[in-house]
């Protein structure tokens, strides 16, 4: 069986500490992501983005290091299993690397789509978040 997912490796202008908390801390996710948020910094904690568009369980919270959690969009199938983000965290020269692979989506279509979300709906506007706090 195929398994659909993607990858991304980004470098965010900033420390490791401030990219964890700009994807694990809600009032941050809600100043550059719009829309309410949750994300229970705990292994079993509630995660939700995008005003409740994807859902999910955190399944790994380690500060400044790997965040990963199951991922339901609202619009899938009952069917679906959900899908697996994991980001891990890394300095580079005092800027963060972010190594996220997105997994288990339910199709090929799924998997393209949400490999340019990422960057759409969740990376650019991170980057325009940092410029505009600079």
């Amino acid at each position: 069986m195929t398994e659909f997912s993607c990858t991304i490796s980004i470098l965010l202008p900033c420390s490791i500490n401030e990219a964890f908390s700009l994807l694990t801390n809600p009032d941050k996710i809600d100043e550059w992501g719009g829309g309410e948020s949750i994300c229970e910094p705990k292994a079993g904690g509630k995660f939700m983005l995008f005003d409740g568009w994807v859902e999910g369980e955190v399944l790994v919270y380690e500060p400044n290091k790997t965040l990963s959690y199951t991922w339901v969009v609202d619009e899938w199938e009952s069917s679906y299993e959900p899908s697996i983000v994991r980001y891990d965290f890394a300095d580079d020269n005092g800027s963060a690397r972010i190594e996220l692979t997105h997994t288990n989506f339910p199709n090929q279509v799924e998997a393209t789509n949400h490999r340019e979300g990422w960057y759409d709906h969740v990376f650019n506007p991170i980057m325009d978040y940092l410029e505009d706090i600079k």
